[in-house]
């Protein structure tokens, strides 16, 4: 698999948080051995605040799911100038939106293995935004008793209609194009093109980032816990 893009591997900084060692030790010896790049590893309790002022600007930040809720009230900052990552077994709801919240650059399934990682890794690093629809689209499901998407039309978000606010709930469950067709008594054609409306308002190029981009602006159920 070819590699985008990147600097050169001695201008590439890369620091790793986090309290697993077996971690710590796979990652920096894949990427030594696969890329050349080098990787800090540091534990949570030494990157206080002070720490994270000292982290220079345009250094990756990769964060396992500990770190990153010990840190996440200090993270909006770094976010605005690094790229903020969290490495993590299990991808929940709320981890994505609280990563979406500080404005991290996404979440890489640890599982992941060397290409997909590594290519997942360099798409944060030019400023994409990476999330594994695999992994997180069936935790973002709506029960019966959940309100609606939240109105729209209001400061950052695009007036939508009642049938596409109805396709994104639908989008959210992680439901295809012909099921949500069946299920709203639709076409597959109609849902493609309510579809095409949905990611023209919310600036998106495929279905990953209209879920991402629809939850950044607000179109979000209520969590299931």
């Amino acid at each position: 698999m070819d590699q985008p893009n990147l600097p050169a591997a001695e201008d590439l900084k890369i620091v790793l948080v986090t309290d697993n060692r077996l971690l710590g030790a796979l990652l920096s010896g894949q990427f030594r051995k696969d890329s050349g790049l080098s990787i800090q590893i540091t534990a949570p309790g030494l990157m206080d605040e002070r720490g994270l002022e000292k982290i220079e600007r345009g250094t990756a930040l990769l964060l396992d799911p500990n770190a990153f809720n010990r840190l996440y009230r200090r993270l909006s900052d770094i976010a605005a100038r690094n790229a903020v990552i969290v490495i993590a077994e299990q991808i929940t709801l709320v981890l994505v939106r609280k990563v979406l919240e500080i404005g991290g650059r996404g979440i890489i399934p640890t599982d992941f293995d060397a290409d997909l990682f590594r290519m997942a890794l360099f798409m944060a690093l030019r400023g994409e935004t990476f999330f594994p629809s695999s992994a997180w689209l069936p935790t973002l499901r709506i029960c019966a008793d959940c309100e609606p998407i939240s109105a729209p039309g209001t400061g950052d978000r695009p007036l939508i209609t009642w049938r596409e606010r109805e396709i994104l709930n639908q989008l959210f469950q992680g439901i295809g194009n012909k099921l949500i067709a069946y299920n709203l008594g639709i076409t597959e054609a109609t849902v493609k093109m309510h579809m095409s409306n949905l990611s023209r308002k919310l600036e998106a190029q495929n279905r990953t980032q209209l879920l991402v981009n629809a939850m950044k602006r607000g179109f979000v159920p209520p969590l299931v816990q």
